[in-house]
């Protein structure tokens, strides 16, 4: 606060303007150099409230524009400090009666004006999360209104996001509201809280919204990003997760768009359907999903790489959630003959078949063997397909693009579920599979110069160690013995290569 003193003194003797000019530009700079840490740009915008509050508005007119800027900059929705975004509200209210001007100005006052819905929208989302047993009380009469008008401003996405993540608190503390309550009466005793059903009862009002929202995918939008059409998706699994079979009179209607010309309609259907399969009961999602397959599989060859990509991620769901459908005889030929075809898409495609594959493999498993999940069957519905699926798994491995989206990564740990839940009818494949990533692994212990050995090198060490340990878990004790002279040998050599990289000893061995 002695900036504050200083400028107001200088103000009250009238001293030159550019003396507080360079105390403000000193504090505006500060408050917004992405280098200052929290507590200097908490003690810098506390100084622009009172110097707001404080000094002779005149002696600020110049900078006013610089000190709104530092404030609303520290209101945004990308700070992480919920200290600096509250004491930038905070100088924001010390400000009110001296920007004028600037609500004079259109696009200045709809910006200032977003900034703080936005955060006002935070806070509510904050306080929901907090105090969920004591809003029923405003959930009628504010909460929920102003929630929906945010999730319908179509103009303004941050308004929008927060809308949606409000609903999304709501329905995670429903759900968790759920377990508890089934623990209690397992125990014979009440909840301790109980919950108000907010989600169920939203459901008519909610649902189509969040659809609408799905339909404003941009093609253009980066895969980091978090967006409305990405939070509307999650909103709907955790309403789908929260309220069950009653999500479906709300959404069903909306998958027709599977077949709209509109390439956006058609991934808001596919992205719809995917999202609200782990919720409602498999019967009355086995008539959707069964009518769906074929077009869903259709469509990961679609014009458009977005409705490709949505396609296959809607079939990696269906592969986990849905699986008893997948393994049909009429069915289950079609959706591997995709699956094997999109390992060779775009990178961000096959992640998802990788996933679909690792998810088949360990339900084959369970479904061969449904009461002793330990014991290995003679036989599952993917013993002829095994040695196929495993070949083209090796291949994606080995594609020049497969660091961009995790791809090498979810092609070994799909490899390492086909191995682990090989059948005994398939197990040649095992000791086949062995020999592939011992030869890999030792062409990769022929290193030239250790020092240079970059994360990438070590990454794929971890792969390849990660997949021999669950090839020597599944192996017989007989074939096991006969590799492991061998494996102990390239074991080593691989200690010495990466003796200067102690962090990732403990992951590799």
């Amino acid at each position: 606060m002695v900036f504050v003193a200083v400028a107001d003194k200088k103000s009250e003797i009238n001293q030159p303007q550019n003396d507080c000019a360079e105390i403000i530009k000193s504090l505006t700079l500060k408050a917004t150099d992405k280098f200052s840490d929290e507590a200097l740009k908490i003690a810098c915008l506390e100084a622009i409230g009172y110097l707001r509050q404080e000094v002779k508005p005149e002696f600020l007119v110049v900078l006013s524009n610089e000190m709104l800027t530092a404030i609303v900059n520290n209101m945004r929705n990308d700070e992480p400090s919920n200290a600096i975004k509250l004491t930038a509200t905070t100088a924001l209210l010390n400000s009110l009666d001296h920007i004028k001007m600037n609500f004079e100005t259109e696009n200045e006052r709809h910006f200032i004006m977003q900034v703080i819905q936005v955060a006002a929208l935070e806070c509510l989302v904050k306080i929901m999360s907090l105090f969920y047993q004591y809003m029923e009380h405003y959930m009628s009469p504010a909460l929920f209104p102003i929630t929906m008008q945010a999730i319908n401003d179509v103009s303004h996405p941050d308004i929008c996001l927060q809308g949606i993540e409000f609903w999304s608190n709501v329905c995670e503390e429903e759900i968790k509201l759920q377990y508890e309550a089934s623990e209690a009466a397992e125990k014979g005793r009440p909840p301790q809280s109980t919950s108000k059903f907010y989600a169920k009862g939203a459901l008519g009002f909610l649902v189509m919204p969040l659809l609408n929202t799905l339909l404003r995918q941009d093609e253009d939008a980066d895969d980091d990003e978090w967006n409305p059409c990405k939070a509307a998706s999650v909103c709907l699994a955790l309403l789908a997760e929260c309220t069950g079979d009653a999500i479906m009179p709300y959404v069903s209607p909306f998958f027709q768009n599977i077949r709209s010309t509109e390439w956006q309609h058609r991934d808001a259907a596919l992205m719809a359907l995917g999202s609200i399969l782990d919720g409602p009961s498999k019967q009355n999602l086995f008539y959707i999903v069964e009518e769906a397959i074929p077009q869903v599989l259709a469509m990961t060859n679609d014009q458009h790489v977005c409705v490709r990509d949505t396609a296959t991620w809607v079939l990696s769901v269906i592969c986990q959630q849905i699986y008893e459908i997948v393994f049909k005889p009429s069915i289950l030929k079609c959706v591997l003959d995709v699956l094997i075809a999109t390992l060779k898409s775009e990178p961000r495609i096959a992640v998802h078949s990788c996933l679909a594959i690792g998810s088949l493999a360990e339900n084959a498993n369970d479904l061969a063997n449904p009461n002793d999940s330990e014991t290995v069957p003679d036989s599952n519905a993917l013993s002829e397909y095994y040695e196929e699926i495993i070949t083209h798994l090796f291949q994606c491995t080995e594609r020049v693009d497969s660091l961009l989206n995790n791809l090498r990564s979810s092609a070994y740990e799909a490899l390492i579920d086909m191995i682990k839940y090989c059948p005994k009818n398939q197990y040649g494949i095992v000791r086949k599979t062995s020999e592939l990533i011992m030869d890999r692994l030792n062409r990769m212990a022929v290193v030239e110069n250790a020092s240079h050995l970059d994360q990438n090198y070590l990454d794929l060490q971890s792969l390849l160690c990660s997949t021999l340990q669950a090839i020597l878990r599944r192996m017989s004790s007989e074939d096991a013995l006969i590799i492991a002279e061998s494996v102990v040998k390239t074991s080593l050599k691989i200690l010495e290569i990466c003796c200067k990289f102690i962090e990732k000893i403990s992951e590799i061995f």
